[in-house]
């Protein structure tokens, strides 16, 4: 075949191309370091390279926010140590000021001090590093902690993204820390009114044998005898029968109970502290709560950790009668075990003086005269302490020569001291006083026996009206506690299921006693904004929920609406929903937000029209832009007066029932003269410092409710140790977890900057070029290359010339 110039060309040309195409790719493989520069020179290795590029990326940013969320956490962990150094440093200071005695002097050099430490820990606890709070939640810009303790973060975390899709917490909300809930703990409550043994106390009454010895304070214990618990006027210990307590509380699990005791006073007191635990569910096989004496108090203890529902309140008497008002009005012996400086809700209409049982001579009448949370004095006005419906008092009974009495003193112009006055010109050979706990005490100084006196307020019209309290058996009808604009309550709502505290979405029925509203019946009293006394009942029916307002107190109802759902779907004949339609609220929908919704329409007397959806909405509106009606941090009902810097309101609300031993217990409770708080599930750090200062400025080691009447609910050092302890383990707790996160992340960082590392080399292996092997595949291509060169060469210089 005659091989053509035009053929020997073209090859050459194509081998040419193919040679330097092949070296100019080595080339740039060797100039940019990479195999390939484009998809389609291999697809594979492109999409591979792609996707190890993304991985790098990713690997390099998670790896870059966990190093600033360690940053955080490492943070987190300083403040923390040196929190649980400070409160250690706290802890010290109260053990040395529970352990010795002090005089009033040392105890205020103390207090001084812990006021010191205080201080350091609200720096610490609102510290700020780069323009972020670490105690804020989420809400970082907000300092997490008022100068009142209060807490203004949130409880959101703080995530970093670890790997794809992957978040962890780097911080320590304030929520958890100054006011988180611990579910191994339980809680444990007292009684505040110091039991001593009367028969020691008063042996020349009651100790036949050792009639003469000299009173002694001893505190009752388990062997003592009922007798010995509750007194005797007389040497006979035989002849007393059943002494009668009054019981009533909340059991672990949140149900209500309430239960008169009849225990023979020859019985030990061991007796009367088993069925108190009976009454908590205790059984020979189980037992529930752990009920017990000491130091003179009862201290009852959940044996269920994670529950923070235990409630007790207890009062005795020998005398049986189901109405606790009809029972202290007549003059019975009452024993109490809980006192709270708290202001009572008139319930009775008269009150019979008490004989002492020690001095047959001494009388009291037990209806504390108090105005907002004061025990009155002597120059105390009687219009600061009665209601605005009671014209006169009106005494009865007889004088100490036995001849009757029946005179009025009126309201108006008349201080306490008038009051006692007129009971001494009226009623003979007395002399009247007023107690350190505001009880009216007659002493009999003819000591004939024939005194007898009863109180009975009175409107204009001589018409008995309700006047006086009854502070001594009255678990829940106490008002709302009174500073400045706010109104609080004292008992926690806590949800049956969670025990977490209520919020404004929790249905009322989730915290109820049997988780049901339907029976319900709440009792309001109450002074609104304008300083009007009013009352309202809110009546759970079985379908809605109907509030009627007493707009004057006269007995009558003026007004009547129910609770509407202000969003609610109302359903169709056909079954389906029209938007905007409202309906009623049903008893066991209601929820926290829809009662503080009208308890600020009652107290700004915003009354809706009933039936009337727009009204309600706009009556709603307005009451709430007046009066703040919330549950605060430790989840107890708020009253906030918007307008004012001291609200005229006053507030109190209990169950219908919660006076009568013969109806079922109550099904929920907002403010109670209840036992006082130990230790709790939930702590709440700031709140117990301050208690733990003014206790010990004060010198209060115990409870103590017959001491000063502003410390009765104080639960003294010795029992906040207790509380100091389980803050102080659970802020270690804490810094535990911030720890461990900061190690979390130091070895995820460490993962992450190996992993990349390998992904990198991956990636390498797939794009980057192996210099010597693309050197030497030059060095071929070149020699080849040059081959052809010289073998054109030498092809181009044949010719039939040469060849012959």
């Amino acid at each position: 075949m005659r091989v053509t110039e035009s053929y020997r060309f073209n090859n050459y040309y194509n081998n040419q191309q193919r040679v330097s195409g092949g070296m100019n790719d080595v080339l740039g493989q060797i100039n940019s370091g990479l195999k390939i520069k484009f998809g389609n020179e291999d697809p594979t290795a492109f999409i591979n390279t792609l996707r190890l590029d993304q991985e790098i990326n990713t690997l390099k940013q998670t790896t870059s926010n966990m190093t600033s969320a360690q940053k955080f956490a490492n943070h987190t962990d300083t403040t923390l140590n040196d929190i649980t150094t400070s409160l250690d440093k706290f802890k010290t200071k109260l053990i040395y000021a529970a352990s010795e005695s002090h005089s009033s002097t040392s105890y205020g050099a103390i207090a001084t001090e812990l006021e010191g430490i205080r201080d350091h820990l609200m720096a610490l606890a609102n510290t700020n590093i780069n323009g972020e709070f670490l105690f804020s939640g989420s809400a970082t810009s907000v300092k997490p902690i008022s100068e009142d303790g209060t807490y203004n973060g949130n409880d959101l975390d703080i995530e970093a993204l670890t790997a794809s899709d992957v978040r962890q917490a780097y911080n320590v909300t304030g929520q958890e820390l100054f006011l988180g809930q611990d579910s191994d703990y339980s809680k444990k409550i007292t009684t505040n009114v110091v039991l001593y043994n009367q028969r020691e106390l008063h042996p020349d009454v009651m100790d036949p044998v050792d009639i003469a010895d000299d009173p002694k304070e001893v505190y009752i214990t388990a062997e003592d005898t009922i007798r010995d618990l509750v007194g005797d006027n007389d040497l006979d210990e035989t002849n007393d029968g059943n002494y009668n307590f009054y019981v009533s509380g909340t059991q672990s699990s949140g149900k209500t109970f309430k239960d008169v005791i009849s225990v023979p006073t020859d019985n030990t007191v061991d007796s009367l502290l088993k069925q108190i635990g009976e009454a908590y569910g205790n059984t020979s096989n189980n037992q529930v709560v752990d009920v017990q004496l000491n130091n003179g108090r009862i201290e009852i203890t959940d044996l269920q950790q994670g529950s923070s529902k235990l409630d007790f309140h207890m009062f005795g008497s020998n005398t049986a009668n189901n109405d606790v008002d009809a029972l202290v009005a007549s003059g019975a012996q009452i024993k109490e075990f809980t006192k709270s400086p708290y202001q009572y809700v008139p319930t009775m209409q008269s009150v019979t003086a008490m004989q002492d049982q020690f001095d047959p001579n001494r009388h009291q009448i037990n209806s504390s005269l108090r105005t907002d949370e004061k025990v009155a004095e002597e120059t105390t006005p009687l219009g600061d302490i009665l209601p605005s419906e009671v014209d006169h008092i009106n005494f009865s009974g007889t004088d100490t020569t036995g001849a009757a009495v029946n005179v009025n003193l009126a309201v108006a112009g008349s201080n306490v001291d008038d009051l006692l006055t007129s009971i001494e010109a009226n009623f003979g050979n007395v002399n009247a006083s007023i107690t350190k706990d505001g009880k009216i005490q007659i002493d009999d100084k003819s000591t004939t026996g024939n005194f007898a006196i009863t109180l009975e307020a009175q409107d204009a019209a001589n018409n008995p009206v309700t006047g006086f309290g009854n502070d001594v058996a009255s678990m829940q009808r106490v008002e709302f506690e009174h500073e400045d604009s706010y109104l609080r309550s004292n008992v926690a709502q806590v949800v049956s299921a969670t025990n977490e505290y209520a919020k404004d979405t929790t249905k009322l029925s989730e915290v109820a006693s049997g988780g049901t509203m339907v029976g319900t019946t709440l009792d309001l009293d109450y002074t609104d904004i304008s300083g009007t006394e009013r009352s309202a009942t809110i009546t759970f029916n079985a379908g809605n929920v109907q509030v009627d307002v007493d707009s004057d107190k006269d007995g009558a109802v003026d007004s009547t609406f129910n609770v509407l759902n202000a969003e609610y779907n109302d359903a169709n004949t056909n079954g389906s929903y029209d938007i905007g339609e409202e309906i009623q609220t049903q008893p066991d929908e209601m929820t926290y937000k829809q009662l503080e919704d009208v308890v600020a329409m009652l107290t700004t007397n915003q009354i809706p029209a009933a039936g009337d959806r727009t009204d309600y909405n706009a009556n709603a509106d307005a009451a709430t832009a007046r009066m703040d009606v919330f549950i605060d941090q430790n989840g107890k009902l708020t009253l906030k007066d918007t307008a004012v810097a001291d609200t005229n309101v006053r507030f109190a609300m209990s169950d219908a029932n919660s006076g009568d031993f013969g109806a079922p217990a109550s099904s929920m409770s907002f403010m109670e003269n209840n036992a006082l708080t130990v230790d709790d599930v939930h702590i709440d750090m700031f709140s117990m410092i301050d208690e733990a200062i003014e206790s010990v400025r004060r010198g209060f080691k115990r409870p103590d409710g017959e001491g000063h009447p502003d410390m009765q609910r104080s639960v003294g050092i010795q029992n906040l140790l207790d509380q100091f302890e389980h803050v102080f383990d659970h802020t270690v707790r804490k810094h535990t977890e911030i720890g461990a996160t900061s190690q979390s992340f130091d070895y995820q960082i460490s993962r992450n900057e190996t992993l990349e590392v390998h992904t990198k080399t991956l990636r390498s292996d797939i794009i980057d070029v192996d210099y010597a092997e693309a050197v030497m595949n030059l060095n071929q291509l070149q020699l080849n290359y040059e081959a052809m060169l010289s073998s054109m060469s030498k092809i181009q210089k044949l010719s039939l010339v040469n060849y012959l």
